[in-house]
């Protein structure tokens, strides 16, 4: 693409994300104002819960596929038009944690495994993250890394059975309720920020300890652990 014809699609792409009564937007933020009303939002914000419910509402509606491609059950939108109807989720839920979890799943989550896990993980996950059966968390921040995925002291060892990982993760979305876990870990701690992995992992994994849900000020009804 020449780089005029570049930068006015860059121009398009800025000016519908902008556009506060953008088509797409408008219609996604009704359509959350019909089918995600949940009169027990204030009760569960207070108790930090998360609602299944509302979760699975998203999963049938396809809510959750809007990145992954048509080979995975997806629906393989533009970035743009997935975007402006994240953002008309938004405008449209009152749960603002299930909007947090949604956008978690679709932008971390389910992009991670289609672009780098391996072809089996990929056929096992992505039509069960993209439905909503299963719910993915983004393992990244640790105890005295916060994001910084450079200064993470998470290992991971190449045994003759796999790798073996060590460390702990913090602030992990998802993670009381997650099926499975993209954690990072150093594989080659001399390669520096180069020696890092991310790997994909089932929540039953041996060895896996999972926190309880732990409160939090605001976004409560996005469980983190």
């Amino acid at each position: 693409m020449p780089d005029s014809d570049a930068a006015l699609a860059d121009a398009a792409m800025l000016a519908a994300i902008l556009d506060g009564t953008h088509p797409v937007k408008m219609a996604m933020a009704s359509w959350a104002r019909e089918h995600l009303a949940d009169p027990n939002l204030v009760e569960r914000d207070q108790g930090c819960e998360f609602w299944r419910e509302g979760w699975e509402i998203l999963g049938a509606a396809g809510t959750f596929g809007v990145l992954a491609s048509p080979e995975f059950g997806g629906r393989g939108l533009p970035l743009t038009t997935a975007l402006l109807e994240l953002e008309g989720l938004g405008l449209g839920c009152r749960d603002d944690g299930l909007v947090f979890a949604t956008t978690s799943q679709v932008l971390t989550v389910g992009l991670t495994v289609e672009r780098f896990c391996t072809p089996e993980q990929q056929a096992h996950w992505m039509p069960k993250l993209i439905s909503g059966e299963a719910i993915g968390s983004f393992s990244m921040s640790e105890p005295d890394a916060g994001s910084d995925a450079f200064s993470l002291t998470t290992t991971a060892e190449r045994t003759t059975a796999g790798y073996v990982l060590n460390g702990a993760k913090s602030w992990v979305t998802m993670a009381p309720v997650a099926d499975m876990f993209i954690v990072f870990a150093t594989t080659s701690p001399e390669a520096g920020r180069w020696g890092i992995t991310a790997f994909c992992i089932p929540a039953d994994t041996p060895g896996l300890e999972i926190s309880a849900k732990v409160p939090k000020m605001g976004r409560r009804t996005t469980p983190f652990g």
